[in-house]
């Protein structure tokens, strides 16, 4: 019996550290080419759902963003009643921003690093960056999600 409950707390030691391991994972297409079938679909104007996670303002709001000409002209909560104060905009980024934030972060080699990318558009659905594991509360996440293209 004692062999056993040794095993058991070593197996959720084991457990434990496992799965608190950060991992990069690898998307089969490169962010380059991501961004280069993004752009020759032509959408410059859609909306989209975003969330962004950080240690910062508007952290895991989940917003409705409007895009015209790949500049956001409204923003507001996920039940489109309340407005999002223009000067909070700055927060949340454009597909065409997610690809170079994404893109400058990569170039960095930060400590980890995710991005997963929509089956149909290819605009990128999850953005993860921890840039360094020394400091804490660097770290940011992007979910971005059902877009919608406008004419």
């Amino acid at each position: 019996m004692i062999i056993k409950n040794k095993f058991i707390k070593i197996f959720f030691i084991f457990m434990a550290v496992v799965s608190c391991e950060e991992q990069n994972v690898q998307p089969t297409i490169n962010i380059e080419e991501a961004y280069n079938k993004w752009k020759s679909l032509g959408i410059n104007s859609y909306q989209i759902n975003q969330i962004k996670k950080c240690f910062c303002v508007d952290a895991g709001v989940k917003v409705i963003m409007t895009i015209k000409n790949e500049n956001i002209i409204n923003l507001e909560d996920s039940t489109g009643v309340v407005k999002i104060p223009k000067e909070r905009w700055q927060y949340f980024k454009t597909i065409n921003q997610l690809f170079e934030l994404a893109i400058e972060y990569k170039k960095n080699q930060p400590a980890n690093f995710i991005i997963e990318y929509d089956d149909t558009y290819k605009f990128p659905t999850y953005i993860y960056v921890n840039p360094s594991n020394k400091i804490a509360d660097d770290e940011f996440e992007f979910s971005t999600y059902n877009l919608i293209p406008q004419r």
